[in-house]
């Protein structure tokens, strides 16, 4: 990698640290036997996909209509939109379905009596429903909703309900990985509830969030496991104990613009606008990223833990009491860990590989 040629806030990808994230998942997925649909939506590449591909993944999901497009148009065709269904989207839905498999997500009556009534292709449906989290979708436990949502599906000749779908997001809340663990097992418990509602056994049960894909030892009680951000993995994950550091398999190459000795701080050229605003707190300081030393092979971790310690705009601070990074002139780069690795690949929009090439991001196709 030659990092001379490197002038502002790059992503780099380390695909060896990629490829062992995603090899580690799928040893779990061949011993449990379930369906695996991995998640598009962190990586959002045709590159990074295709090395899925390669590996034997088949099906994906995704989270929005225009991610649906960007894959079907690269050759995906089993694509599930996991995010709730948006009617003034119907149209392009419809056009991306007479080309690929598609399924979308009905998080209640009234989004599958608007899907019903526009309805003019075949799609496989999703119910969502919501075991926990209190994001989106049907409690676990409303019979009726569940039942009234499912008869207005069921009547709809274009339309195939293929199961139901959750998603166990307040794993990212937990705090510990036994934490993680006992709120998958309960999501388990309570989306299998859902389906005994139906009385339907045929209908399969797809799963999905990092922290418990990445914790728990085997995948059982469901059908389908979706997951996302394994195959890069990111600082938040880091700090719930979910992988290491040492598994990340991207970081933000920042030039340093401006060394401040009277405060013992660098200023770098790396802020929300690369970042996001997402932080997480270590040691009671809130944190957005972590040092690591750039090389011509990558990144490096240094032995000392550094953080990016403050964002506005464009501005990163990094704090640096102790002159651990007292080698960094002006002009070189400092290397982050993000604190959400999907928020700075769709910020930043493509890949640095090793041999100094980019990978693709749907961003240079965004309509």
């Amino acid at each position: 990698m030659n990092i001379n040629d490197i002038t502002r806030p790059t992503l780099l990808l380390d695909m060896g640290k990629c490829i062992r994230n995603i090899d580690h998942i799928q040893r779990k997925i061949s011993e449990s036997g379930i369906i695996f649909r991995p998640h598009f939506k962190t990586h959002q590449s045709l590159y990074v996909g295709k090395i899925l591909e390669e590996k034997g993944i088949n099906r994906i999901a995704v989270s929005s209509v225009g991610m649906a497009r960007y894959f079907s148009s690269g050759g995906w065709n089993d694509i599930t939109i996991a995010f709730p269904f948006n009617p003034r989207e119907y149209e392009e839905i419809a056009n991306i379905a007479e080309v690929s498999k598609l399924c979308i997500t009905i998080p209640g009556v009234e989004s599958a009596r608007l899907l019903a009534r526009l309805s003019r292709v075949p799609v496989d449906v999703m119910i969502k429903i919501d075991t926990g989290y209190n994001r989106s979708g049907l409690p676990w436990d409303d019979k009726d909703a569940i039942c009234e949502t499912a008869d207005i599906l069921n009547s709809c000749t274009f339309l195939n309900l293929r199961g139901l779908l959750s998603h166990t997001g307040n794993t990212y809340h937990a705090s510990s990985p036994t934490e993680i663990s006992a709120l998958f097992e309960k999501a388990v418990e309570r989306v299998n509830h859902s389906r005994e509602i139906l009385a339907k056994d045929n209908m399969i049960i797809s799963l999905g969030d990092t922290p418990s894909a990445s914790v728990v030892d085997s995948y059982s009680g469901f059908d389908e496991l979706r997951t996302g951000n394994f195959v890069f993995y990111d600082m938040t994950l880091a700090n719930l104990g979910v992988c290491t550091s040492g598994d990340i398999a991207v970081a933000v190459a920042c030039p340093v613009v401006d060394i401040r000795k009277r405060n013992n701080s660098l200023v770098i050229y790396g802020g929300a606008v690369h970042f996001s605003k997402e932080s997480i707190m270590i040691n009671g300081e809130k944190v957005f990223g972590k040092l690591v030393r750039i090389t011509g092979n990558g990144w490096v971790e240094y032995e000392d833990e550094l953080y990016l310690s403050s964002l506005s705009q464009e501005h990163g601070i990094i704090i640096d009491k102790k002159g651990i990074l007292s080698h960094l002139r002006i002009g070189d780069l400092a290397g982050i860990l993000p604190v959400r690795s999907q928020l700075s690949s769709n910020l930043l929009g493509k890949y640095m590989l090793p041999d100094g090439s980019f990978a693709d991001h749907m961003s240079g196709q965004r309509s």
